[in-house]
């Protein structure tokens, strides 16, 4: 993604799924100047019915290891925000970075990926064991 404002951004490559050293290296090809690689944590919302629900899902939360969720509305809405912390940065240029360089940072974006997706998979088997008590 070129990195002026978010939504005036063009997308260069996106997936919810690992990616290759290939896909992205190609897609790097397909710009000049400074291009952003982002891989960033799960962000879910939920509007809940009271406090204490509000509550409940925070502890469920922090289980699953999404350490920076919390209660962002208390006005008519209770909404909590769970929030992974699983995150990759990086400026990159083609001109400046090495295909190995590339290759790091693909496979650190794709283990916290799938660290992200395990952590979602905890979040579903603790609603499942909160639905049914």
């Amino acid at each position: 993604m070129n990195r002026q404002d978010k939504k005036e951004s063009e997308w260069l490559f996106k997936s919810h799924n690992p990616v290759s050293l290939d896909e992205l290296w190609n897609a790097l090809q397909k710009t000049s100047g400074r291009v952003w690689l982002m891989q960033e944590p799960v962000i879910i919302h939920v509007k809940c019915s009271s406090l204490e629900n509000a509550g409940i899902l925070l502890g469920i939360a922090r289980q699953a290891g999404m350490k920076h969720s919390c209660i962002v509305s208390l006005g008519n809405n209770i909404v909590v925000e769970i929030r992974g912390s699983e995150r990759v940065e990086a400026v990159l240029d083609k001109e400046l970075v090495s295909k190995e360089y590339i290759k790091i940072l693909v496979e650190e974006a794709n283990r916290k990926l799938l660290k992200a997706k395990e952590r979602i998979k905890l979040l579903e088997t603790a609603f499942g064991n909160l639905a049914n008590q």
